[in-house]
C-alpha cells in the first residue's frame, strides 16, 4: 500500500498527462490487472529509417487498451528493421511506406537496386532499357530505394501504412515469432482492430478476466474465430491484405507440451453452465 500511494503522482503524470487515458488515480495504484504500456522505437522523429511517428501512434492506441483487465502487449517499430521487436509480442505494428516510381527521373544508375539487394528483399532490377522493374509481391515497404536514389525517382506516398504482426511471445514454455496478420493497413484500420481487442478477450475468457497474454487467447479461440471478432465492423482500406490462415511455429522446451490430460485443456468462449 505504501508503494502504491508513493507512485500515485507518477501514475497520474504518465497515464493521464502523457497517455491521456482518462484514468481515475488514487492511493491504491493501478486499477486493473491488464494491458501494459505500449513500447515504441524513436520512429521518424529521430531515425532516418523511420516511416512513421511512433510516439503519436502509441498515444492514439493507449486509450483503446488501458485501463483494462484484459492483457495485451503492443510493440511499435517505425520501419521493417523492427528494432523494437514487433515480432515478439501479441500485436506488433511496423511502419511501412508505399513507394511510387517516376521513370522520367530515373538515370539508370542502379543505386536503388543495390540498396534493395543489400538491405531488403531484392525486388528491384534494371531492365535492358536502363529502367527499374519491381516485383511488388515481396516489397517490405522499407523505403531504402528512396534514400538511395540520387535523382528522386522513388518517392514515398504521404499516407503511412502498417504491417501488423500477430501472436509472437517470449516465455518459459512455448516462445514463438509472430506472423503477418495485416499488410498495408491504414492507421484507421489498425486503430479499429485494436479497438476490438477487449471484445475478443472477453469472449474467449467468458467475461472472467485473468492475466494471460493475447497470443494464448488467440490459441484458445483459434485464428479463424479471432479474425471474425477482431475484424468485426472494421472497414479495410483498399490496399490492405489479411492473412487467410496463420501457422505459428513454437519452440517447445518440453516435447509435446500441448499433449496433456483433458482436465488441463482450456476452454474458449461462453460456458454452457
Amino acid at each position: 500500500p505504501a508503494v502504491n500511494a508513493y507512485i500515485r503522482t507518477y501514475i497520474d503524470e504518465i497515464e493521464n498527462g502523457v497517455c491521456q487515458v482518462g484514468m481515475e488515480v488514487d492511493e491504491h495504484g493501478y486499477p486493473t490487472i491488464g494491458a501494459r504500456n505500449i513500447t515504441a522505437c524513436i520512429g521518424n522523429h529521430h531515425c532516418i529509417c523511420g516511416n512513421i511517428n511512433t510516439f503519436e501512434l502509441a498515444r492514439k492506441i493507449e486509450p483503446l487498451i488501458f485501463p483494462s483487465h484484459y492483457h495485451i502487449k503492443i510493440n511499435i517499430a517505425g520501419c521493417p528493421n523492427d528494432c523494437n521487436k514487433a515480432h515478439l509480442c501479441d500485436f506488433g505494428i511496423i511502419g511501412t511506406a508505399k513507394i511510387d516510381y517516376h521513370p522520367e527521373r530515373c538515370i539508370g544508375c542502379g543505386a536503388c537496386v543495390r540498396a534493395c539487394e543489400h538491405g531488403a528483399t531484392r525486388v528491384l532490377e534494371l531492365n535492358a532499357d536502363g529502367r527499374v522493374e519491381k516485383d511488388p509481391c515481396c516489397c517490405v515497404g522499407c523505403a531504402e530505394c528512396v534514400k538511395a536514389c540520387p535523382a528522386g525517382a522513388w518517392t514515398r506516398r504521404p499516407e503511412p501504412f502498417y504491417r501488423v504482426i500477430l501472436g509472437g511471445r517470449t516465455g518459459r514454455q512455448t516462445p514463438r515469432t509472430g506472423k503477418v496478420f495485416l499488410n498495408w493497413a491504414s492507421e484507421e484500420v489498425v486503430l479499429a482492430v485494436i479497438g476490438n481487442w477487449h471484445k475478443f478477450s472477453a469472449w474467449v475468457m467468458d467475461y472472467k478476466p485473468e492475466y494471460l497474454h493475447g497470443g494464448h487467447l488467440i490459441d484458445r479461440a483459434g485464428y479463424k474465430k479471432f479474425k471474425e471478432l477482431i475484424l468485426d465492423g472494421v472497414e479495410l482500406n483498399p490496399e490492405c491484405l489479411v492473412a487467410e490462415d496463420i501457422y505459428w511455429h513454437e519452440t517447445e522446451y518440453r516435447s509435446n507440451f500441448n499433449v496433456k490430460p483433458m482436465r488441463m485443456h482450456h476452454h474458449a468462449g461462453p460456458s454452457n453452465g
